[in-house]
């Protein structure tokens, strides 16, 4: 049974740009608005009008992406009328819809770095230093989880004489 979309107090929703069937709010969440759209039908099927509700839309969790090693993003799947489909994370949608497009060499900064709290409260524009400054501030140091995929394995070889 789909979610039904309620309004929580302060949440503000805007439409995400490029992609007009689906909505973000300042509190991070993202709905599918309600529309409809033409199904051609195929050879077991007639063409036909397909409704789709208002639905607040699942989040899942980005992990072992190799874009993200350090942290565990929100994603949601959206789906284009035109048939392209893409990946989006929650994160970089509310700071396009609030904030504006990402200035070049920027990424989203987490405030709190809880990479799962996508309030427009919490996000930011910023560098890479300064994402690794938030971090450094937070945890006292910054580490990297693992060995980055393009990092060759180092191996000593003994010396041939």
């Amino acid at each position: 049974m789909p979610k039904s979309v309620t309004q929580l107090d302060g949440e503000v929703w805007k439409v995400i740009l490029g992609w007009e069937n689906y909505s973000v709010s300042n509190l991070g969440r993202v709905k599918r608005n309600a529309h409809r759209t033409w199904n051609r039908g195929s050879s077991r099927y007639r063409p036909h009008w397909k409704f789709y509700p208002e639905k607040l839309m699942n989040t899942r969790m980005a992990r072992n992406n190799a874009n993200y090693p350090n942290g565990r993003y929100e994603y949601v799947p959206l789906s284009g009328p035109d048939g392209n489909d893409k990946n989006a994370m929650v994160h970089q949608l509310v700071l396009e819809a609030f904030v504006g497009p990402r200035p070049a060499k920027h990424e989203a900064r987490h405030m709190d770095c809880d990479s799962s709290n996508n309030k427009l409260s919490n996000l930011k524009w910023g560098t890479s230093a300064e994402n690794k400054q938030d971090t450094i501030t937070k945890y006292g140091e910054y580490k990297w989880k693992g060995k980055p995929a393009w990092m060759p394995y180092l191996r000593t070889f003994p010396m041939m004489a």
